[in-house]
């Protein structure tokens, strides 16, 4: 799917107002940002939804991305454990995105009423089934986050320091703390507390952008990537397999063939 294919779902799912409470987001600066339907801010499919500059500036980003220099310097089996190590907190991290889509697009809440949105309710939903009770090679329900987990125990990569982090939000203590504590590298660190702060405080359509096109969009080829440089030594496969499983069930196509006449 391209950026052009983006922009019409993207959308398709705002078109309609969002929660009162959700219109306007609070800058760092304290002025409000334009909501859906304002005039700053126009996301209907049938109008221009981006300028070409804005269209042409994501698909740089996104080839630049793409060509990162990361690819070629994961280039064994010893150098993706250490990729996973790190990467963890990004499979983490990704779900607060999701959730928090979940609260703005769909009902989460006692007294239950209707979605606005049926459609975008139905794909967020979708994507939470997948992500949360996947099915794995056995038959059994697990998330994506413990099929990562599982991964990196295959191949030798370590999830201490991913487990202790665990053990202290779930204890309360703050995210960005518990970073701290444990040692996790500064790009991590800043990693984390980015995805955290625009789940927490971002417009719905600013969480939108950053799930579709900074996770779902592009990380299917960024594991092809990795997986075309380490799979380039022949000795090296039998202990990339559970990767690759992962790599094959994370990133599915669920949420594109969730769409009518998907692209």
């Amino acid at each position: 799917m391209n950026v052009s294919h983006f922009q019409i779902k993207f959308a398709a799912i705002v078109k309609v107002p969002f929660r009162p409470h959700l219109r306007l987001a609070k800058s760092k600066t304290g002025s409000p940002k334009p909501s859906v339907g304002s005039p700053e801010v126009t996301l209907y499919p049938e109008h221009s939804n981006m300028s070409e500059y804005d269209n042409d500036h994501l698909c740089s980003l996104r080839a630049a991305l793409l060509d990162h220099p990361i690819y070629t310097h994961v280039a064994s089996v010893a150098d993706l454990r250490r990729f996973m190590e790190d990467h963890v907190f990004a499979v983490w991290d990704f779900m607060s995105l999701l959730k928090r889509l979940q609260q703005d697009m769909t009902c989460i809440r006692v007294p239950w009423f209707p979605a606005d949105n049926a459609q975008a309710a139905r794909l967020i939903n979708d994507i939470v089934i997948g992500e949360e009770t996947d099915v794995d090679p056995d038959g059994s329900y697990v998330s994506h986050l413990d099929l990562y987990l599982r991964a990196m125990a295959d191949i030798g990569a370590s999830t201490r320091q991913f487990e202790k982090f665990r053990s202290l939000v779930l204890v309360g203590v703050p995210v960005e703390v518990a970073l701290t504590r444990i040692g996790a590298p500064p790009h991590v660190q800043a990693f984390v507390a980015h995805t955290m702060a625009l789940a927490n405080s971002g417009s719905t359509e600013e969480v939108l952008a950053a799930f579709f096109y900074g996770r779902e969009d592009i990380i299917p080829e960024m594991f092809r990537r990795l997986l075309d440089t380490l799979y380039g030594a022949q000795a090296q496969q039998r202990s990339l397999a559970s990767f690759h499983l992962l790599h094959r069930s994370a990133h599915r196509t669920r949420w594109r063939q969730s769409w009518p006449h998907g692209a």
